[in-house]
């Protein structure tokens, strides 16, 4: 009887010189195609610093609008204030001027009541209690009570506005006239002195 031996060949294990060379050519073909492949793009730093800029730019812009308006309105509110104020002003002159004709129509000019106000001179007065005093100096900043009513009194909160009258007889030569100014004056954003002066001529129509 005859034997046969079947020999099994083994696969390799181990470092071999095939192998190695089967490895550096893996290595070959990779490094082969990565050097022909495109290059990873990204952003330099001259291109972030542009992008940073161009944001801030967008996020600051509106933000810059935005506060001029608002400080734009606060003006805008502190003018038709200080308009109405002045107007009051006037108005006070113009009652006491009333009261006076109505306690003796011969009596119509200033000198009762509104004396203190008599140019060069000025006063201040008080519409929510009908009283004028002297301004010794300049005058004091209105009060602004809780109901809304703007006063000389220091009833309420102080403000920023002050208010002036004037009155100046017989200007520009013309008589049975009495010409009358009230100033208010008051700052606003940036401490910027605003000024809104009104001026009327009251007659002797009687």
């Amino acid at each position: 009887m005859i034997y046969f031996t079947r020999r099994t060949k083994h696969p390799e294990r181990g470092f071999t010189t095939k192998r190695a060379e089967r490895h550096a050519n893996v290595i070959v073909r990779m490094s082969e195609a990565s050097a022909g492949s495109k290059p990873v793009l990204g952003f330099t730093l001259i291109e972030t610093l542009v992008a940073i800029a161009i944001f801030t730019l967008a996020i600051v812009a509106p933000f810059t609008v935005a506060s001029r308006s608002l400080i734009a309105a606060a003006d805008a509110r502190d003018t038709l204030i200080a308009s109405g104020l002045a107007q009051e002003g006037l108005e006070v002159v113009r009652g006491v001027r009333g009261s006076n004709y109505l306690a003796n129509p011969s009596d119509w000019a200033p000198t009762t009541g509104l004396s203190t106000c008599i140019s060069p001179a000025s006063c201040r007065v008080d519409a929510s209690t009908g009283t004028v005093a002297a301004c010794s100096g300049a005058c004091p900043v209105l009060y602004l009570s809780t109901t809304g009513l703007y006063n000389q009194s220091q009833n309420g909160t102080a403000t920023r506005f002050t208010r002036s009258v004037s009155i100046k007889l017989n200007p520009s030569g013309q008589t049975d006239t009495e010409r009358v100014t009230s100033t208010v004056t008051w700052k606003g954003s940036g401490a910027t002195l605003h000024t809104v002066v009104l001026t009327e001529d009251f007659y002797d129509w009687l």
